[in-house]
């Protein structure tokens, strides 16, 4: 994968694959450049195709799948799996849905007593 060197407003430096280094006009890329960023980039005779790749990476971290899965098994229904995995704010969503649709209903509608007219 070629990788963006050095960003200028009139240049932007790209180094490929094989070592060989790009100049090309900075405004003649069809997305924003930033430094580090993978691309693709394409040499024919008189031009060149620059591809910005999209990183399609979660904001999860890496985690171990057996892991995950046990966890998601016993103790799913709070979100011990979504914080394991990083997503904090998915995990939070699993813990309050739990509580308000599964904990609460449970001992507050069984403990009350009601008058029954008869």
């Amino acid at each position: 994968m070629a990788k963006i060197l050095k960003v200028n407003v009139t240049t932007t430096t790209i180094g490929l694959d094989n070592g060989e280094i790009l100049e090309i006009d900075t405004p003649s890329l069809d997305f924003i450049p930033k430094e580090d960023d993978e691309v693709e980039g394409f040499k024919s005779d008189s031009k060149i195709y620059v591809n910005k790749i999209e990183n399609t990476n979660n904001t999860g971290k890496a985690v171990n799948k057996v892991s995950y899965v046990l966890l998601a098994f016993l103790l799913g229904g709070i979100g011990a799996h979504k914080f394991y995995a990083g997503k904090i704010g998915l995990g939070i969503l699993y813990f309050v849905s739990c509580i308000m649709f599964y904990i609460y209903p449970r001992f507050y509608s069984s403990n009350r007593s009601y008058n029954r007219i008869n």
